[in-house]
């Protein structure tokens, strides 16, 4: 047997194990006898070579290829065996093989996006790319240059075939049900199992504005000085006879969203699956167009190859998860969470291997996606592996891409500024530190052109467009956190900024937003409707950031106000006001998807706290009746919420006013006609309180007086404008 075993050029376990050359010598090798190791020889048992195995083996592999035949097309059998991996064979009776390890308590695979049995359908990559339906630019005239268009976003629906193939005499349907569920007739494909209820004392949200330590427990994640959450626990200390956190009075009345919803059976048709794609192209994609729509589609038809590998499969789980919140309709939230689930079952360690552009897309939308389903911590680390992706891929720097054709550059372009304006938004709402590399980042501003005119032929880099595009709306968001990066990493550095440089930021965000296109203000087409509204929102939003410390330090009471801080008390309530006031007309004029409701609810809930810590603070004021009818304007935006995946957060925020302000006009009557009435003092840590919220100021003397230059564009507003010029082209390189 020993002869056997070294005639067969065999290794010793040893030997095997340490991947060495075995000398192979009886009955010791060499390396064992250095080492004084038992040297082992295994001998490999094989199927012995008769007529009756291998018909045996032929007889099983034709019930195999039966097997995959009955459902895979041969084009997709032929193309596992050119990228040499196994199908999993879902929904059929029996178990199904195992082909890869998976974490326990994780979502089942499903099928790789199934291709189309009529390719004529969908465009062409590269230079047959067919032209896309573009939103229409009918100017509709309005009131004013405040007023806002009435006519709703314009759907734009696109040829999206059904999934059908002859090997599908029924379409697949896919499935969330609960454990206890009995099978149906119809064929299913289990995604995942029921996610479990909602902890009512984690008060986690995306809106960072509603998480407030309870009982001794940090709130969730970090939340630095500037994010809404701070000024959820001032409010808490200004109104301390009730307790505002998820675990007090007004955290009780507030109903986990996934105790009746996601365990109950939550069915996906891949109809339903064609309208989350269309309605990601036309409502998500017209905020942050990282993706290029034709390339898009032609990778799903499998006209082109899907770059990325699994990252792509990553891409477009987290696209179905994005367009299932641009719906019109109430999903019931089990969609979105069903494919949130399905789109994390797709990270693997194998991800991480190789960084690619798609890579990078996939996990930026993911963070987007984690946020919006209340997944903060995880949906942070996404952006993370974002921005390491990036930076190795070199895109912070034009030159790692010169190589390349323009249409990739752009692709990266939009890629990096995606990322720039997530990270500066989690700065905003977060409070957190920007991550984003200070120094050698040289990547040019975005050009805004329809995709019918650069498609991927293009050999040299068009003008802009004076008109909007889908691509505005990314451009002057990148203009805005440019200054907004700025701005907060000053108020970090110097949390006790005086009120005359508050002022001055104050009024470099009015100067932004004076040097926006006219199409921001007066006659803006219908689909640009929500971007021009989130950019409205987000200005006001820094506003309020900017003079927020004056506001805190006045409603404190500490000490005699100044004429100027008094004023800043009164601009920062009514930037409050005006923004509660703008969602209330924008919710009210059309019926909104989902992902608008769920900005709507990241700008008013923390624009609510102002008003209500002013009634609060000032009782007897003369202003009481409109800080009254600002929260009463909130709370009916919130008492109309329709999507059920929002219904916790718009319920907390309405346990919260109501636990805090009577808005009874009996009440705000007996309070004006006080006004004699001393104010209740703060106590002594109440009034440390402030300084506690703005953290620890510059330790060191001889610190740089300015702030970390937010990266990829310029230092200053006047040189930042000057990248465009009033057309809105970008200008010419020097």
């Amino acid at each position: 047997m020993l002869a056997d075993c070294l005639y067969d050029g065999l290794q010793c376990e040893q030997c095997k194990r340490r991947k060495l050359k075995c000398s192979r010598t009886v009955p010791t090798c060499t390396f064992c006898a250095e080492h004084s190791h038992d040297c082992i020889y295994s001998k490999i048992i094989r199927t012995p070579l008769t007529r009756k195995n291998l018909d045996a083996a032929e007889k099983r592999i034709a019930n195999l290829e039966a097997l995959l035949a009955r459902h895979y097309s041969e084009r997709e059998i032929t193309r596992y065996e050119e990228d040499g991996t196994l199908p999993r064979l879902q929904g059929a009776k029996g178990a199904s093989p195992d082909t890869g390890s998976s974490r326990p308590g994780t979502a089942h695979s499903l099928p790789p996006p199934p291709p189309s049995t009529s390719p004529g359908a969908y465009p062409t990559p590269a230079s047959q790319v067919a032209p896309l339906p573009q939103p229409p630019y009918q100017h509709q005239p309005v009131a004013s240059t405040s007023a806002l268009p009435y006519a709703p976003p314009v759907a734009q629906p696109y040829g999206y075939p059904p999934y059908s193939s002859p090997n599908h005499p029924h379409p697949p349907i896919f499935v969330s049900a609960p454990a206890t569920s009995k099978p149906t007739a119809t064929p299913t494909i289990d995604i995942k199992p029921p996610l479990p209820a909602r902890d009512e004392t984690d008060d986690a949200d995306g809106t960072g504005s509603l998480s407030l330590a309870s009982n001794g427990k940090p709130p969730p994640g970090y939340l630095g000085s500037l994010s809404g959450a701070a000024l959820l626990q001032f409010l808490q200390r200004c109104a301390a006879d009730v307790n505002l956190s998820a675990a007090g009075a007004a955290g009780k009345c507030a109903a986990s969203p996934s105790s009746s919803t996601t365990n109950s059976l939550t069915a996906i048709l891949p109809d339903q699956l064609a309208g989350y794609i269309t309605s990601y192209f036309n409502h998500f994609h017209l905020l942050y167009p990282v993706l290029h729509e034709s390339s898009f589609r032609a990778q799903l038809a499998e006209i082109v190859p899907r770059p990325g590998g699994a990252a792509w499969t990553l891409l477009y789980y987290v696209v179905l998860g994005l367009g299932s919140m641009c719906t019109l309709t109430d999903t019931n939230e089990g969609e979105t969470l069903t494919l949130y689930e399905q789109a994390i079952s797709h990270v693997a360690a194998a991800l991480f291997e190789s960084a690619s552009i798609t890579s990078v897309q996939a996990f930026c939308l993911l963070a987007n996606l984690a946020q919006k389903t209340n997944h903060v911590s995880i949906g942070t680390v996404f952006l993370g592996i974002a921005l390491r992706m990036a930076i190795n891929l070199g895109l912070h720097t034009e030159a790692s891409g010169r190589h390349l054709s323009v249409f990739e550059q752009e692709m990266r372009r939009r890629a990096w500024w995606l990322l720039f304006a997530f990270d500066s938004g989690s700065q905003l709402t977060f409070g957190h530190p920007n991550t984003l590399p200070t120094t050698g980042v040289d990547v040019l501003p975005l050009v805004s052109v329809p995709d019918t005119v650069f498609t991927p032929s293009l050999t040299t880099r068009p003008q802009s467009f004076p008109d909007p595009t889908i691509y505005s709306s990314l451009i002057f968001q990148c203009f805005f956190h440019q200054m907004a990066s700025q701005i907060v990493a000053r108020l970090t550095y110097y949390p006790n900024l005086p009120i005359t440089e508050s002022l001055i930021l104050y009024h470099e965000v009015d100067s932004l937003q004076s040097a926006l296109p006219s199409f921001f203000f007066s006659s803006p087409p219908a689909w640009f409707d929500f971007p021009r509204h989130l950019l409205a929102w987000r200005l006001d939003n820094l506003r309020m950031v900017v003079l927020r410390h004056t506001f805190l330090k006045v409603s404190l009471m500490q000490g005699p106000v100044t004429e100027e801080e008094e004023r800043g008390w009164a601009k920062c309530v009514d930037c409050a006001a005006e923004v509660v006031r703008s969602v209330q007309r924008f919710s009210s004029e059309a019926q909104r998807t989902c992902m608008e409701w769920w900005y709507a609810l990241h700008f008013i809930i923390p624009s609510t706290f102002i008003p209500l810590i002013a009634l609060r603070v000032r009782p007897a004021s003369p202003s009481v009746i409109e800080w009254v009818d600002v929260v009463q304007s909130a709370r009916s935006v919130l008492e109309r919420v329709p999507h059920t995946l929002l219904k916790f957060t718009a319920t907390r925020c309405l346990a919260i006013i109501s636990a805090v302000a009577d808005l009874s006009i009996a009440r705000t009557d007996s309070r004006l006609s006080a006004t004699n009435e001393p104010s209740a003092v703060p106590d002594s840590d109440f009034t440390n309180f402030l300084e506690m919220l703005a953290g620890q100021g510059p330790g060191f003397e001889g610190e740089a007086a300015s702030p970390v230059q937010a990266p990829g564009l310029l230092p200053d507003l006047d040189t930042l404008l000057q990248w465009f010029t009033p057309s809105g082209s970008p200008l010419p390189v020097v």
